[in-house]
Order: structure tokens, then C-alpha cells, then sequence
């Protein structure tokens, strides 16, 4: 016990506003949607893995799959997105577009540190200086889709956090949790490599478009149910390791990446391989807001297919100059701050609690 907790994980997620049951229902129901798909995506993964590095599938190894903890997918669909943010100004593309949807944050990235510069910080990241509006990017933008995700993110981060009502008090100039914030910022940054929105806001070819709108759906597939997995591993490690702190924490770490992630344990590994990831340490029990986040994303987008745009193919292009997406998000989204706890502010702003349904109806279909 911890100060009447049954663990420290348990603490964290109650002082935070969320229901570790209604959590762990949750992440259950998102396991059992997205581990068969997951399970063909893999192997599709696999395929092209193994025959790029020249080996037997089964020879494949966790550093084959291109980042530390495969928790971003390769990029199998030979799609080179960078060529088409070489030769623009991507700081004015992303004012304009959100100028466009009624969120003017032009004076945020005015004032905000936009650029690498010597022995500067390189994790991107956005803050409300004062709780009063005064909000600054720090980010290091370089002429790539990746920059441009992440800055896609972090404004809008910064329209939600510039668009909370002033009136509030300091504790509540806020959003209610941070799966909130980061919903709204994950729903902007999918579209750097949407094609509809290259096209009308980036101003590529229609060519261009065409030629890369299949395989940038099945790229973007891809990466949710990647992270969906990863995410699985880093919520069910942290809620062992405050249940049993004293196991073999080495050996729980690869149980659940091969359960949840298919990827196979190194012969003979016996490294705390899970203690490099920083979020233990600077973000404990909180990663899997990550993963919430991306669900409210698309129960979000989904309230705005139907009910702003009236289009259930996508919010690509009908959510370009038009702004009754920013009068919706910042009546129902951002001006509330934390006036409502977390299942009260999705319920207030699209009709209903948090569902996993909409992320997995928005993934699963792209064939």
C-alpha cells in the first residue's frame, strides 16, 4: 500500500483523473481489435525487412525493424514524402492552415524558438508560459515530413492551449488531462503525409497526389497499429513493475514485446533493455495516454466527418478553410480548459464517452 493505494501505477492514474479499471478495459478491448490485423500487418513488415537486409525471417532481429523499440513503423512503401517540403516554407503552410480553420496562431509562432541553433534542446515541445494565453514552440525544424509532423503537433498544441478561457482560474487554464491536448495534436500531425491535404495546403502535383494517396494510407495504417502495439507493452510493463517491483524485470520487458509486438527476444539477452527508455523516469505511468490520445483522435475526427464537414470520407480537404472547425474546437474543446474531468470533456464534445471503435473503424478499413 501507498498512501492508501494498492500501487504506486494505481496512484498515478486516480491523482490524474482516470479510473485504472476503466483504463485497462480500454487497452483489453484495443488488444483484441487490433491483434489480427496487427498480425498480417507483421508480416508484411517482415517480408520486406527480411528482404532488404538479405536474411530468413526468422532471422530477423529487434534492431532490424529501424528504430530502438519498434514503436514507429519502417517505411515499406517506398514513398519519399520529404521531396515535398525541400522547397517550402513550412512555418507560413502551417499559419496559413490553421489561420484557415478559424485558429490563428500566427503570434504564437512569431515569438516562439523555431530553429536549431548550437547546444539547443532537440524534444520538441509546447507550454503556456503563464496559464494566461502567453504560449511558445520549441522545436528544431528541419525540410522533412517528420519535422513537419512534429510541428503539425505542437500547433496544435499551441491553438489549444492559446484558445482556453482566460476567465478560468490558474488551475483550471488547462486541458482536464494530458490525453486531451495531445488528441487534438495528433489529429493535426497525421496529415503531413495525407495526400489531399499536400495537395490543397502543400500545393503538390495532382500527379503527385494520386500517385502516393494508396500507398500514404497504408503507411498511415501502419504506424497506429505499430504504436497501438508498442503501446500495449509500455502501459501492461509499468503496471507490473509497481505490482512487483522485485521480479525479473528483464525478462517481463521481452515477454510483453513478443506477446504484444511479435518481435522475438535476442538468444541469450538478458540486459535491462526497458530501463533506456526516458519516460520511466521523466514520465512515469503516464505513456499510455499516448494511446488514449490517439483513440480520442479519432473519435474526434470522426464527430467532425459527420457532424462539421458532413463528408465521412476524411476531414483532408473540407477541413482546409473552413472555419467551423475552429468555432467547434474551440467552443467544445479548448475554452472548457479543466472545467470537466476527462470522460466529461469527450462526452461534452462529441456525445459520448471514450470508445476504441473509432480508431480502429478509421484503420481497419484502409485495405
Amino acid at each position: 500500500m501507498i498512501l492508501g493505494f494498492s500501487t504506486y501505477h494505481e496512484m498515478m492514474l486516480i491523482t490524474n483523473g482516470q479510473d485504472p479499471e476503466e483504463v485497462e478495459n480500454i487497452f483489453d478491448e484495443l488488444d483484441i481489435l487490433t491483434r489480427g490485423p496487427y498480425m498480417q500487418l507483421k508480416e508484411e513488415i517482415d517480408g520486406y525487412l527480411a528482404s532488404k537486409y538479405s536474411i530468413a525471417i526468422e532471422d530477423l532481429k529487434p534492431w532490424h525493424y529501424q528504430n530502438r523499440f519498434f514503436q514507429t513503423a519502417p517505411l515499406i512503401y517506398n514513398i519519399d514524402y520529404d521531396q515535398f517540403y525541400k522547397n517550402v516554407d513550412m512555418v507560413d503552410i502551417v499559419k496559413k492552415y490553421f489561420s484557415g480553420i478559424g485558429l490563428d496562431i500566427s503570434d504564437i509562432m512569431d515569438e516562439s524558438d523555431l530553429y536549431e541553433k548550437p547546444r539547443k534542446r532537440q524534444l520538441a515541445f509546447t507550454s503556456d508560459i503563464d496559464r494566461k494565453g502567453k504560449v511558445r514552440i520549441l522545436i528544431n525544424i528541419e525540410k522533412t515530413q517528420s519535422s513537419m509532423t512534429t510541428l503539425l503537433y505542437e500547433a496544435g498544441f499551441a491553438a489549444y492551449l492559446k484558445y482556453i478561457d482566460n476567465g478560468l482560474p490558474f488551475a483550471m487554464h488547462q486541458p482536464p488531462q494530458f490525453t486531451a491536448n495531445d488528441a487534438i495534436a495528433s489529429l493535426f500531425s497525421g496529415f503531413s503525409t495525407n495526400s489531399g491535404w499536400l495537395k490543397k495546403v502543400v500545393g503538390i502535383p495532382e500527379e503527385d497526389a494520386i500517385k502516393i494517396k494508396e500507398a500514404g494510407l497504408k503507411q498511415l495504417r501502419l504506424e497506429k497499429f505499430v504504436f497501438a502495439r508498442w503501446s500495449q507493452v509500455m502501459y501492461r510493463f509499468e503496471q507490473e513493475l509497481y505490482n512487483d517491483p522485485d521480479q525479473d524485470l528483464n525478462a517481463l520487458w521481452w515477454d510483453l514485446v513478443e506477446n504484444y509486438q511479435l518481435v522475438n527476444k535476442p538468444v541469450d539477452r538478458a540486459e535491462p533493455d526497458w530501463a533506456t527508455k526516458t519516460h520511466f523516469i521523466t514520465m512515469p505511468c503516464s505513456y499510455h495516454n499516448y494511446a488514449l490520445g490517439e483513440l480520442f483522435a479519432s473519435q474526434i475526427q470522426t464527430y467532425i466527418n459527420q457532424n462539421i464537414i458532413d463528408d465521412d470520407g476524411g476531414c483532408d480537404t473540407k477541413c482546409v478553410d473552413n472555419p467551423d472547425i475552429g468555432k467547434y474546437m474551440i467552443s467544445k474543446l479548448f475554452k472548457p480548459g479543466a472545467k470537466y474531468e476527462l470522460n466529461n470533456w469527450i462526452k461534452n464534445a462529441t456525445g459520448e464517452k471514450l470508445s476504441p471503435d473509432y480508431f480502429t473503424n478509421q484503420y481497419i478499413k484502409i485495405r
